[in-house]
């Protein structure tokens, strides 16, 4: 997974989709509401475009109500998003664009220097109050950055809090910088920083790199990048190469990459056969070495997802689909995991997945996607056996050009809480929600959704299930 602060910037950036199988298809590609089928993590963006200075500029501010309750406590916190673009702005011969977005955060119950025992809120005791310890308004920049693009012949230059995307995602407080040749199939690129975390003190760390990407034939894509990471008084050197090529609707690729001497390498790709309207996908992925299980500072490093903090395994993905006619795609897949590790989240398990997708049916705007999964998961020390059967479905009705409503159930196995540090056995999923566009500056959604999890069973029955309910006001100014 990702450090949270990259998926909070995900999230909050771009919807929260749960594309089925068949429906990501080319030949099934559904209308734009579907991309806006939402969990309570996600909300639809307006845009309304300003010229300003000789660019292009929108603005949005973004209210999220919070509320959590289980039969043992309840918590609510209120959030505000502050997101700007600004692109196209001549300089020269090239143009420079910026991006801002930016958080603050209030607890409303607050924790009123309580403990166990006594304070009802305490199971919601979360990163938000951590956060609010030292930083009362608990404030985010997530991305704030100019990019220069072609104001020196051939060069990209971009500076400030950015994303820095070289196979790996780095976020920095620095800089990336890139100079192509021969028409852009040539780009030799670096970047450097301070690695963001919105929880730890990452003055002293630092992170820094560069590489070479070609791109020979057309669809052919091969990239090499070295990275030095200096975290904690720890010092890392990644070193990684990838091939992507895409053809005819189709795709492969491969990775191989290196943390210091321990390795790990990647293999996979899709086949689109149109003419009979069948996909095909298969993935491959094998960790060589331990990677990182005897350093203690990965619970808390910005980058600990990056580095693979796991045991040696090997893990495959079969996935296949059929179209039968433009309204009905059947899918089934098999994933198989052989781990050396006897963690919780490092075992043997086979998964057994079929689905079936229906767009377009009862109704234009309707569109509805099943799926069953048989888990066959190995005991630990850590966790028991599990052979079972789960459900999951999902259904998106464009009621109009103003509203759309959405529900779901689904299931996720050995899911990584990040706000609590710890592994979920499973967790099941019930969703309701509701996107009503007002006009091209405001909308508002709302989400409601019940999470059943085993692990919290163990511990009490107050706290196995879990309501979440939000409402986002989003305004384009």
């Amino acid at each position: 997974m990702k450090h949270f602060s990259v998926l909070m910037f995900s999230l909050l950036l771009l919807p929260c989709v749960l594309f089925a199988g068949g429906l990501e298809d080319a030949d099934y590609t559904t209308p734009d509401s579907w991309s806006q089928h939402l969990t309570a993590d996600g909300f639809k963006m307006q845009a309304v475009q300003h010229d300003i200075l000789g660019g292009s500029m929108d603005m949005s501010l973004t209210t999220r109500y919070r509320y959590l309750a289980n039969d043992y406590a309840n918590d609510q916190n209120i959030y505000q998003y502050l997101r700007m673009r600004y692109s196209d702005a001549k300089l020269g011969s090239g143009t420079v664009s910026g991006a801002l977005f930016f958080r603050a955060a209030h607890d409303i119950d607050g924790r009123n220097g309580k403990h166990w025992g006594d304070n009802r809120y305490y199971f919601y005791d979360d990163i938000l109050d951590a956060e609010t310890d030292d930083n009362e308004s608990a404030s985010r920049l997530y991305q704030g950055y100019l990019k220069f693009s072609g104001v020196v012949k051939n060069t990209e230059l971009t500076l400030g809090r950015i994303y820095v995307d070289r196979i790996d995602t780095f976020q920095l407080d620095g800089a990336d910088a890139q100079l192509s040749f021969l028409d852009s199939k040539v780009k030799l690129f670096a970047f450097g920083g301070r690695p963001v975390s919105f929880y730890v003190d990452t003055d002293d760390d630092s992170v820094y790199g560069g590489g070479v990407e070609l791109a020979p034939l057309n669809g052919l894509k091969l990239r090499g990048v070295f990275s030095s990471l200096d975290i904690s008084d720890d010092t890392k050197d990644l070193q990684k190469v990838r091939a992507d090529y895409s053809f005819n609707g189709s795709s492969v690729y491969g990775e191989y990459g290196q943390v210091d001497s321990d390795g790990y390498y990647k293999l996979g790709g899709v086949y689109r056969y149109n003419p009979t309207k069948t996909t095909l996908s298969v993935n491959y992925e094998e960790l060589l070495d331990s990677i990182g299980k005897e350093n203690g500072y990965y619970v808390s490093n910005p980058l600990t997802y990056t580095l693979y903090p796991y045991g040696d395994y090997k893990k495959v993905k079969v996935r296949i689909s059929q179209g039968i006619t433009e309204h009905v795609v059947v899918g089934a897949g098999v994933e198989y995991k052989n781990a050396n590790g006897y963690e919780l989240d490092n075992r043997d398990y086979k998964k057994y997945t079929a689905y079936l997708d229906l767009a377009r049916i009862p109704s234009k705007n309707t569109y509805i996607s099943f799926n069953v999964d048989y888990w066959d998961v190995d005991s630990t020390s850590y966790g028991k056996s599990d052979k079972s059967v789960t459900f999951g479905g999902q259904l998106t009705q464009v009621v109009s050009d103003n509203l759309d409503i959405w529900l779901g159930s689904r299931f996720e196995r050995f899911e990584y809480d990040v706000e609590d540090d710890e592994t979920k056995d499973w967790i099941q999923t019930h969703y309701l929600g509701c996107q009503y566009t007002l006009n091209n500056r405001i909308s508002i959604t709302g989400d409601v959704s019940l999470e059943k999890s085993e692990i919290l069973e163990r511990d009490s029955t107050d706290f196995d299930q879990n309501l979440i309910a939000e409402v986002w006001l989003n305004i384009s100014i």
